[in-house]
């Protein structure tokens, strides 16, 4: 049926669209003939079932299906960089561990989807009323999410952040908006760490 532009079955028929792909169109119900359901079609059925069953209730007992999924996504980023000749499996894995993980490591060679930095301080944003200083202090800090993927804290007492500031952001954000910024940097990093 692949090869066949407007192929048909019992099930329904693929019709080519104008802007060049094919949408299936089931067809309509009941089905005619009527469905056999007697013979093999019950059992069949009923085994994919509990099969389905199975597989759903597995996916129940993983601590975190996320990590068994990252594990794997990690061995396969780890074969593409060898691959593509960035170093050797043992370069790639030694760089990864200096970084704190291949998250960091990676993170921090591609660095972070600007709006995906801006969303990440969007909620240290919220509700606040802030001067043109502190603005650009903030953008600073997409700058740098955006350049490296991630940020230590220790990084706001340092230039480019100080010739806005030489107090440090203590000259431009309350003790808790700091708390609340270092908490955001922090989530941000943690965010490669798992991956």
């Amino acid at each position: 049926m692949a090869g066949a532009p407007n192929a048909s079955t019992r099930a329904g028929r693929y019709v080519s669209q104008p802007t060049g792909y094919r949408a299936f169109i089931p067809a309509p119900l009941p089905p005619q003939p009527a469905l056999d359901l007697h013979g093999e079609l019950p059992g069949l059925l009923s085994a994919a079932d509990r099969a389905l069953g199975r597989l759903d209730g597995s996916v129940l007992t993983l601590p975190n299906p996320d990590l068994f999924v990252f594990m794997y996504v990690r061995k396969e980023l780890e074969r593409m960089l060898a691959e593509s000749g960035v170093g050797a499996a043992e370069d790639i894995r030694r760089a990864a561990a200096e970084s704190h993980g291949l998250g960091l490591f990676v993170r921090s060679l591609v660095g972070l989807d600007r709006e995906a930095a801006k969303a990440a301080l969007a909620g240290f944003l919220a509700g606040k009323t802030l001067g043109a200083n502190q603005i650009d202090f903030l953008n600073l800090i997409i700058d740098h999410l955006t350049e490296h993927g991630a940020m230590e804290a220790d990084l706001l007492y340092k230039s480019p952040f100080t010739d806005l500031t030489p107090q440090g952001p203590e000259g431009l954000f309350s003790g808790a908006q700091l708390d609340e910024l270092i908490r955001v940097l922090d989530e941000v990093r943690a965010t490669a760490v798992a991956a």
